[in-house]
């Protein structure tokens, strides 16, 4: 049991290393489909004090806007169309009201419930004044026994059913073969009501090819119709429904249509896990927009950086692009973000169209005290 749970917190130590930091890097702008149209519009909201601009969860609603700040342990919310400051959060971890572990990842249900996801393996849901609610411990013994880890880094809840990206409970995942990796779950479900897991789908042969020397973790987002979108670091999206799952090409024109490889064995190092696992061109989110009935897939361009930075989280990658999609995961077009001027981890709709965030370290125009958001109008 001891070696499960360093092996365990290996996992989460590298998930978490990979999800708080991006590097930058120079390339040409793309513009393919004329979709959405860069204007000079701004919605400027004032951060709370003490606040930072990076490491955030973010979270996009119908009306609001949140973001979780993991060293303060707050959760904000703001209103997009005045951008005032619906609540500021602080959190307990004593108490009555004690969350305990770190928070991986948090969402708002239809009834604005927040729920947390905890490397302890909780689900919390708590409301916005910073009481339990309900409190879930996952018994995950079972899938442990089966060599699979539910990955922290992203979940989706539909009704009483929630979502989990998996993971082989393994921390030198080149070790396994791929046909032993392809026999292992990348979504297992969990029903709160009778506290069941259920394997929905597998990892593919055509993703994984030959060489496991690769970023293979998954993110999830979750659909018009609560289909649940694997989004790996592919050219293809598998999107979930009903026990149907369709693989469908969502890419980027720069990317090449495989995903980038070491050349060695990438467990050598932690530099080379690394540079394998975030210093390479990604795919990020998937997301719906309901407002303008669109999917936007977020990718970012990576390099080595030339040194390491001593404050990891403001490294921010510095070129985005998003590809858009219809509502049938038809490609529309794709567009490229300002260089140096884009945080594309911070994207919100409003009927005025799309809301990229332009706080990056490199921004001359970033205000230490107000999180800016630059309009994509739609054409």
């Amino acid at each position: 049991m001891a070696k499960i749970i360093r092996i365990k917190n290996l996992i989460v130590f590298i998930t978490v290393a990979i999800f708080a930091c991006s590097s930058p890097q120079n390339k040409e702008n793309i513009n393919v489909g004329e979709v959405f149209e860069l204007k000079e519009d701004l919605k400027i909201f004032d951060l709370p004090d003490g606040w930072g601009h990076f490491n955030l969860v973010f979270k996009n609603l119908s009306d609001e806007i949140y973001f979780f700040n993991y060293n303060n342990f707050s959760l904000a919310a703001f209103d997009k169309e005045n951008q005032n400051m619906i609540f500021l959060t602080t959190f307990e971890s004593e108490g009555p009201n004690g969350v305990d572990g770190r928070v991986l990842d948090f969402t708002i249900d239809d009834e604005k419930n927040i729920w947390f996801f905890t490397t302890t393996d909780q689900l919390y849901k708590m409301n916005s004044n910073g009481e339990i609610l309900e409190k879930h411990s996952l018994e995950t013994g079972e899938l442990m026994e089966e060599n699979i880890s539910l990955l922290p880094n992203n979940f989706q809840k539909v009704g009483d059913v929630f979502y989990f990206p998996a993971f082989p409970m393994v921390f030198k995942w080149t070790d396994l073969s791929v046909d032993e990796l392809s026999k292992l779950p990348n979504l297992v479900s969990y029903n709160l009501q009778d506290q069941t897991y259920e394997k929905l789908n597998f990892y593919d042969r055509a993703y994984l090819g030959n060489n496991l020397n690769k970023f293979i973790m998954p993110f999830l987002g979750r659909g018009k119709s609560d289909e649940i979108i694997i989004n790996h670091n592919y050219k293809d999206i598998y999107v979930y429904h009903h026990g149907e799952v369709d693989k469908i090409e969502a890419s980027l024109s720069e990317f090449s249509p495989s995903p980038p490889v070491s050349e060695r064995d990438m467990f050598d190092d932690m530099e080379e896990i690394m540079r394998i696992m975030h210093h390479t061109d990604s795919y990020m989110a998937f997301s719906y927009f309901p407002k303008h009935h669109i999917y936007v897939r977020t990718a970012k361009f990576e390099e080595i950086p030339e040194a390491a930075s001593d404050n990891m989280n403001s490294d921010v990658a510095s070129k985005w692009a998003l590809i858009i999609l219809d509502e049938q995961y038809n490609k529309l077009g794709e567009i490229s973000l300002p260089e140096k001027g884009a945080n594309g981890d911070y994207i919100f709709d409003t009927p005025e169209g799309l809301w990229f965030s332009t706080d990056h370290p490199d921004n001359p125009q970033m205000d230490e005290d107000k999180l800016q958001f630059r309009l994509l109008s739609k054409n």
